[in-house]
């Protein structure tokens, strides 16, 4: 007997987790790339993460007080940004698209100090995640470097030979490569760099602090 801990997840993505609709779309994958003879170099993957800016997590601290808990101070202020990161079979990466929530891009986002890589895309919308324009932006954007499937982004798409396959629903904490191998440390290490900050006396890690520590 082993004891192991029980985690919650959605029902749809339990049920999604099924050895033949894995099969049925790496199959249904092979033969696109076989058809259309698409080589690795050719094969691209992307995917968006969001990330709640400020918010760490839990952490165990060392007292001399016979607290049961302590407290960690924390700014609420709501700040939101996604990432959207792009790589190919053959390890190639091109710069990420950056969309913050709001209406505009302020100067202290592109700041010098900041130390941005200068091919990044910053983009900026309500929810902090990408629309149906910004997908469209960055699949021109993707295509110079040689979820969103408008009519408008999937004619692009035909009309410059870039041929979209979408994962199985509910299926991306298992399949995509970007959401298992880099979103998750770029969460854990987001988090730890936030309790280092409040360690030193910080108590708002925002939008700017954000972007000069995750180049």
């Amino acid at each position: 007997m082993k004891k192991i801990r029980q985690k919650p997840q959605e029902k749809e993505r339990i049920l999604s987790q099924q050895r033949d609709v894995f099969k049925e779309h790496f199959y249904d994958l092979e033969k696109v790339i076989r058809d259309k003879g698409i080589q690795q170099r050719d094969t691209w993957n992307f995917d968006e993460c969001g990330f709640r800016i400020g918010i760490s997590s839990s952490q165990d601290v060392i007292t001399m007080e016979a607290f049961k808990s302590t407290k960690m101070l924390l700014e609420t202020n709501g700040d939101f940004i996604s990432i959207v990161k792009t790589i190919n079979a053959a390890g190639e990466t091109i710069p990420p698209l950056t969309i913050l929530k709001g209406a505009q891009i302020m100067h202290q986002h592109v700041s010098r100090e900041l130390h941005l890589d200068p091919q990044m895309l910053l983009g900026v919308s309500e929810s902090g995640y990408s629309n149906n324009q910004i997908a469209l932006d960055y699949i021109k954007h993707f295509n110079n470097h040689s979820s969103h499937l408008t009519h408008k982004f999937i004619t692009y798409c035909f009309e410059n030979k870039i041929w979209p396959y979408t994962l199985p629903p509910h299926s991306s904490h298992v399949l995509q490569p970007l959401d298992v191998i880099v979103f998750q440390p770029y969460k854990h290490f987001h988090k730890k760099r936030i309790e280092v900050k409040v360690r030193h006396g910080t108590d708002d890690f925002n939008k700017v602090e954000f972007l000069h520590y995750i180049h």
